[in-house]
């Protein structure tokens, strides 16, 4: 009786704060939904979405350069509310059912030890409450991936041909969702051919004949939206290109990529986890025979996956000349959280150290992280005090695009917004751009003003890509030669590191 109630009390202990974490996650997620400002990517999936579905469609594959699925979906979501946390709702709900199907995942390789603490790190890992808070299409790559890895491992571990044609189906719909989708299916289905030999490969491959077919319609598209996101700047070469596939893994399992360390910090960091995994797989390795089990077969499939996940991003960028971003891998994300549950090898405190260890490390980035909560800047704040010091039908100017659409979702005066065409000697890049500060001075003298007066709004983090040099020193030697700048300040808002410059300019 005694140990009855001891067992139970345990359990209940686990329970609580398990639960528990869960609570104050999900509040501290839906606090940072409505606290935090759109940017400009978001502001393209709210106006894409706010169209008929065919309009939909259309703006999908000719504006937003991807199939429609996610754009769809969320204009559907959107017809109950349209606001902005509403839209970042969507994305949260999406992520608390990945992390179901992970916890199922982890079920599957490593049984009921330690899924819990994994569910943990997967929810605490920065890029995924990253994803919950976009109003992108992450969040729903990240549920697919899940969806999908998960009943492709039943489908590897039972062999039962319903698991099959649910993976399928979840394959047409992410393959409708992003190109990079169909990537994950070779990964999978490689590592089967390795893993199992022809038979079980021949055998997915005839039945993925169908899905390749529903595919083929998106091939009219590939070409013109690859032109979207290519580069052929000299700085940005093909080892820069390739440094940033291979820089993914270290961003989505350690958050390196954002982490306020030093260097050597981020090295001492990235050295000790590789020793401890490196050390599992090893242990792994050597325990295999005893073990009696699959685990090791499993944990095999996940690092193939991932490794042919790597070398075909790796060819892609090399060889279209595109502009990567480790977002761009968010198909394989819940693959690289799969890697933890190596660390079942281990006795349990061991394991619950490694875990625990993670998990308030992962805290400490989200909290320095989202210590201002913020995207990029303030445009709450910005847009509060424009209204505060605008002067009647005064302009309000912007370098460059990218600024206008999210300043515009928290502008409530009457004053015109007007987006500059961009300063820039790329002329590929933007469809409309100056070369010089004479253009720039035309370009803003074409724009008709009453009060005899601009306000003038630039962006001062520098864009590598994008060329974007507005405030270099040239700059404003034209403008104090041709305009009387009666107001120069900088607005941070809510945070104390990125600002956005505004200035009054007064015609002589």
């Amino acid at each position: 009786m005694v140990n009855f109630i001891k067992n139970n009390y345990k359990v209940w202990e686990k329970n609580l704060i398990f639960y528990g974490f869960l609570i104050v996650y999900a509040v501290v997620a839906i606090y940072l939904s409505n606290e935090l400002n759109v940017w400009e990517d978001e502001t393209y999936s709210l106006h894409t979405s706010s169209n008929s579905i065919p309009s939909v469609i259309s703006q999908s594959y000719n504006f937003e350069g991807q199939p429609p699925v996610y754009f769809i979906l969320l204009s559907l979501w959107r017809l109950i509310n349209p606001g902005i946390f509403f839209a970042r709702l969507f994305s949260l709900l999406l992520i608390a059912f990945s992390a179901l199907f992970f916890h199922r995942i982890v079920r599957l390789i490593s049984g009921n030890d330690s899924t819990r603490w994994l569910v943990i790190i997967f929810l605490l890992n920065p890029f995924t409450l990253w994803a919950a808070l976009e109003i992108r299409t992450y969040a729903l790559l990240i549920f697919l991936s899940s969806v999908s890895i998960y009943y492709f491992f039943r489908f590897y571990i039972d062999n039962k041909i319903k698991y099959l044609y649910i993976f399928l189906t979840i394959c047409i719909i992410g393959l409708y969702t992003q190109y990079f989708f169909s990537f994950l299916i070779f990964a999978l289905v490689f590592s089967v051919l390795l893993l199992k030999g022809w038979k079980m490969f021949f055998k997915i491959s005839l039945y993925l004949i169908p899905v390749v077919l529903i595919f083929l319609p998106n091939l009219f598209f590939v070409s013109n939206q690859l032109a979207l996101v290519q580069s052929q700047k000299f700085e940005y070469s093909i080892i820069s290109r390739l440094s940033a596939v291979l820089h993914t893994p270290q961003d989505y399992m350690l958050a390196l990529n954002i982490v306020p360390f030093g260097l050597s910090i981020r090295w001492i960091i990235k050295i000790t986890f590789v020793v401890l995994l490196v050390y599992a797989y090893f242990k792994l390795f050597r325990n295999f025979k005893a073990q009696s089990n699959t685990h090791l077969e499993k944990i095999n499939l996940i690092l193939i996956s991932i490794a042919v996940l790597i070398i075909l991003y790796s060819a892609v960028v090399a060889i279209t000349g595109m502009r990567y971003n480790n977002k761009y891998l968010a198909i394989a994300f819940p693959l690289f959280m799969l890697l933890f549950s190596i660390f079942k090898i281990h006795s349990s405190l061991y394991r619950k150290l490694i875990f625990g260890i993670i998990s308030v490390y992962f805290a400490l980035v989200l909290v320095l992280n989202y210590k201002y909560p913020i995207k990029y800047y303030d445009f709450k704040s910005v847009a509060k005090y424009i209204i505060k010091i605008q002067r009647p039908n005064e302009p309000i100017l912007f370098f460059s695009k990218v600024l206008m659409p999210p300043f515009s979702y928290y502008y409530y005066g009457h004053n015109p917004l007007v987006p500059l065409p961009a300063l820039t000697y790329d002329n590929n890049y933007y469809q409309q751009n100056i070369n010089d500060t004479s253009e720039l001075r035309k370009s803003i003298e074409k724009i008709i003003t009453a009060s005899k007066s601009y306000i003038l709004i630039t962006d001062t983090l520098y864009r590598s890509f994008y060329d974007l040099k507005m405030n270099k020193k040239m700059v404003d030697i034209c403008l104090n030669a041709h305009y009387k700048i009666t107001l120069d300040t900088n607005n941070f808002g809510q945070n104390n590191y990125e600002n956005l410059r505004i200035r009054r300019l007064e015609k002589k």
